[in-house]
């Protein structure tokens, strides 16, 4: 209801509102009905499932995004199925039945975490990415200080984004 009633009433509809903003769109568009229940002053942050989640927060980019990565995994499972390249086929079944999840109940942050590196994993093992090594410690004085550098300088970057809520 909350995803329909925002893609209709608003002009947001390429983008949506945002990551994270359901519960601001459930403040915006809940239904009436619902200040005569027990949950009269609940803010939900996700709808019923993923699916009816991503409409109101992502857009329909969002949605095609999704699809989209859908699409990929089924395409990749088809031709390791193909390949009769069982050893990923736990590896398959176990994604599909996280993305069926995603259908049916409120996503999580562990739900997503093993999607994506399990897709990641996949994709790496089945030969579909090319994998590199980068060496920040190669021989020489300055190239090991360099990379020491570089190393402490993506380390502050990342507790950086990762605490940064917190000097607000």
């Amino acid at each position: 209801y909350i995803s329909k009633q925002f893609l209709r009433e608003t002009n947001e509809l390429l983008f949506g509102s945002g990551p994270g903003t359901f519960d601001y769109d459930f403040a915006r568009f809940r239904p009436q009905s619902i200040n005569q229940t027990a949950f009269w002053q609940t803010r939900f942050n996700q709808g019923f499932s993923f699916l009816f989640t991503i409409p109101a927060t992502l857009g329909i980019f969002g949605i095609l995004s999704f699809l989209f990565l859908i699409f990929l995994f089924i395409r990749q499972g088809i031709k390791i199925w193909k390949q009769e390249n069982k050893e990923f086929l736990a590896l398959i079944i176990g994604i599909s039945l996280l993305m069926i999840y995603l259908f049916v109940y409120p996503a999580s942050f562990t739900q997503f975490l093993f999607i994506f590196f399990g897709l990641g994993f996949l994709m790496v093992e089945s030969g579909s990415i090319k994998t590199f090594e980068i060496n920040f410690f190669e021989a020489g004085k300055w190239r090991k200080a360099r990379g020491i550098a570089i190393f402490a300088i993506m380390i502050f970057l990342l507790s950086f984004v990762l605490f940064a809520f917190y000097l607000i």
